[in-house]
């Protein structure tokens, strides 16, 4: 359904305004207001590209959950360094509903998606079961602006320890008791201190 809106968008905006005539006038019909910048070309084929990627591994992922053919998950190594691959230049927003704020024709998606979240149980298992299918349903909550139910949430990070900030010893002060000085001591290095600053 996503997809589907992505085309009726474009489709829309490459095709002019068609005008209405009132007997011998003619309007143009207002363009609706831009809540956010449109995105550039190439960030709408990275999206449809991602779509299809999506839903080619979430059904391949559901069918093998329903034939019980799901290959055991691998355990990394903790010590093994993982690969750092460069970012692209083209990336898709991140800010929560950003393709309803771009797309209007996606709002029946938003709806379906909420529907299978709340009112699907065997997704719930699904997403149990196959923590890859909830990686693949995250963006798309977040594109789409719907609240993560708390089954699909990510569970919190454990906060690392921050190291202890080393102890920093407080200067010394005329009236410490370890200097053991008198009372006259003091009150001569005070005067002096003073004369100093004048």
């Amino acid at each position: 359904m996503l997809r589907a809106a992505i085309g009726t968008h474009l489709t829309r905006q490459l095709r002019p305004p068609q005008p209405v005539w009132l007997g011998t006038r003619v309007f143009l019909p207002a363009e609706p207001p831009q809540k956010r910048p449109p995105l550039p070309q190439p960030v709408w084929t990275l999206l449809w590209l991602r779509l299809a990627r999506l839903l080619t591994r979430v059904e391949a992922l559901h069918h093998r959950w329903r034939t019980h053919t799901l290959p055991k998950p691998r355990t990394r190594c903790p010590g093994r360094p993982r690969p750092n691959p460069k970012k692209p230049e083209i990336c898709l927003p991140r800010e929560f509903a950003w393709a309803i704020l771009r797309i209007p024709e996606a709002a029946p998606a938003s709806g379906s998606l909420l529907h299978l979240l709340h009112n699907e149980p065997d997704l719930r298992r699904f997403v149990q079961e196959v923590p890859r299918a909830g990686r693949l349903l995250r963006p798309l909550c977040q594109a789409l602006g719907q609240r993560q139910p708390d089954w699909l949430k990510l569970p919190p990070r454990p906060r690392r320890p921050r190291p202890a900030k080393p102890h920093k010893e407080r200067p010394w002060r005329l009236t410490d008791p370890r200097l053991g000085l008198q009372p006259y001591v003091v009150a001569a290095a005070r005067h002096s201190r003073k004369m100093d600053r004048a």
